[in-house]
């Protein structure tokens, strides 16, 4: 009896004896692969900005904050960054390569701050004689000429391309004749199955994500073809009108790109403010358009990154998501430039900066800095 108690323990323990050595074989083998494939422990860093017009300088103020604790450019802290509308413009505006210094950024976060409260926001929002007629009593056309926009954006960023940017980007943009939402990215033209060329002008590109029907005209872009003729044009209209924050699209192509998980992804996402409940006032039923366009478009815009937002919180976690996306006063038109919206945008910045710390560090934790 005791020999064959004996015998069989030793079975049990030459057969658990076998099960650890072939662990501990798989277990040495997973952590050499670890160590030599560095993108197995990477951590990538991904930046979504909503659209919002003015509100823009929101999360343009956020960012000048990160530029400034860790001294690198914004282009260097993320991997991916995607915008739609007016954070499209910050996207491109903070990728664009200088024209003379190579591969680095034209422009700090501080020096793109003239767009939202320096002279340059009349020629964004500069309102003609004519379009003043042209928009009144039934509100006919285009609020803004975009000729003076257009001269900015071709200032700013010339002639380089979507290819030229600095690190991985996405851009929203609304197709006029389809309704559909159309993904611009460095690569070029999204259009599912494949990307087509990446020979696409920024300028021609910020241009059709900010085209807020009732602001402006739809925009043209040229791009490449697989036809004799090789390029057609295509009409925009604003990005937001589909997609106001693009973080889940960030979301895909970090998963599509580097084959990334929810466990190895830092994504900020930066929201243009969103009004309270208890400061929002629907106007009467007597109201004029321009005292419902602000509701309206507050409205639209935070339903729709809502929802987004409760699905990246969801996939990602807390720990791997941060949303920042402050209380405004009042509703704010997307064209409101005046001193005292400024300064209603400039409080609600403020009122989020300590959160910035937290995003330092977690920029940090991925290697960035």
């Amino acid at each position: 009896m005791f020999k064959k108690t004996f015998k069989k323990n030793i079975m049990v323990f030459t057969l658990v004896l076998s099960f650890f050595n072939i662990f501990r074989e798989r277990l040495e083998a997973f952590e050499a692969e670890g160590s030599s494939n560095p993108s197995r422990n990477k951590i990538y860093t991904a930046l979504s900005i909503d659209g919002g017009g003015i509100r823009g300088l929101i999360p343009l103020r956020i960012l000048e904050e990160i530029e400034k604790k860790t001294g690198k450019p914004i282009c260097e802290l993320f991997d991916y960054i995607g915008g739609t509308s007016t954070g499209a413009l910050l996207t491109l505006g903070l990728t664009v390569p200088h024209e003379k210094e190579g591969r680095v950024p034209r422009y700090t976060v501080k020096s793109l701050g003239s767009l939202f409260t320096g002279e340059e926001r009349f020629e964004v929002f500069s309102t003609s004689l004519m379009n003043k007629l042209k928009s009144a009593g039934k509100y006919l056309g285009s609020l803004y000429s975009a000729y003076k926009y257009e001269t900015l954006l071709s200032k700013k960023v010339g002639n380089f391309y979507l290819n030229d940017a600095l690190t991985n980007i996405l851009i929203t943009a609304t197709e006029f004749k389809t309704k559909h939402m159309s993904v611009f990215c460095k690569e070029g033209k999204d259009i599912g199955n494949k990307i087509l060329g990446g020979e696409i002008l920024m300028r021609e590109v910020m241009r059709a994500t900010s085209a807020a029907p009732t602001y402006f005209q739809a925009a043209g872009v040229t791009e490449p073809t697989e036809d004799e003729r090789g390029y057609t044009v295509t009409y925009y209209v604003d990005g937001g009108i589909c997609c106001n924050n693009p973080a889940q699209l960030v979301w895909n192509r970090l998963q599509k790109q580097f084959n990334a998980t929810p466990d190895n992804v830092y994504l900020l996402s930066l929201g243009t403010g969103v009004v309270s409940q208890e400061k929002l006032s629907v106007p009467g039923a007597d109201a004029c358009l321009p005292k419902w366009i602000p509701v309206l478009a507050d409205y639209f815009m935070e339903s729709n990154s809502w929802a987004v937002h409760k699905e990246m919180k969801y996939v990602l976690g807390k720990k791997n998501y941060k949303r920042v996306q402050p209380v405004l006063e009042a509703a704010i038109d997307l064209a409101g430039v005046d001193e005292e919206n400024l300064e209603r945008l400039e409080k609600a910045a403020s009122s989020v900066m300590g959160q910035v710390d937290e995003i330092c560090e977690q920029l940090k934790r991925a290697g960035k800095w």
